[in-house]
């Protein structure tokens, strides 16, 4: 949760505080093209990051052992969960002129999205409005979601679930600077 914002707060907020989208969005690229590169950048960078892990293991496997199934577990849930946060800050951005202001609102938005099943567990036991609102939210939730992986369940609604907030969330940034081309 720290991590993504510090990741994607310069993405695009920088180009447009210095103006340096005009040059981005009127060269012969395409929208899709300019906002799958920043995401496939920080992304890697992101997976470069959390590979730490595996030297930590391997030094703990030396020293004793380590069982690898959770560990890959939850190294294929942080992925797949840090892809669709990259995603949301990578949109963030692109709706903000200051970094700073990204990353408090990119680090507040995916706090929020995070623990959104927790937030509304109390209204699981209300009126029908409650029981709605609680339905829509547990099945939007990331978090039930990524502890799937972490007990090593690996269900396909669960990665296609990552993997369409990632699409979801590239396509709204697609959509941002498509605004900010013809206006």
């Amino acid at each position: 949760l720290f991590l993504i914002p510090v990741l994607t707060m310069k993405l695009l907020s920088e180009e447009k505080k210095n103006r340096t989208d005009q040059g981005l969005l009127t060269a012969p690229v395409g929208l899709w093209e300019i906002v799958l590169g920043k995401y496939f950048a920080a992304l890697t960078l992101y997976i470069i990051a959390e590979s730490v892990v595996f030297i930590y293991a391997f030094i703990l496997n030396y020293l004793g052992d380590v069982v690898w199934t959770p560990l890959l577990g939850n190294y294929v849930a942080m992925i797949f969960l840090g892809a669709a946060f990259i995603a949301v800050g990578l949109f963030i951005s692109s709706l903000t002129e200051n970094q700073m202001a990204s990353a408090v609102v990119s680090l507040v938005v995916l706090f929020v999205i995070y623990l959104s099943e927790m937030l509304v567990s109390s209204f699981e036991n209300g009126g029908k409005l409650k029981k709605a609102i609680h339905f829509v939210v547990s099945k939007l939730a990331f978090y039930s979601r990524y502890v799937e992986f972490t007990r090593g369940v690996f269900s396909l609604p669960s990665i296609v679930f990552f993997i369409s907030a990632a699409f979801l969330f590239n396509f709204f940034t697609v959509k941002v600077l498509e605004k900010r081309r013809w206006s």
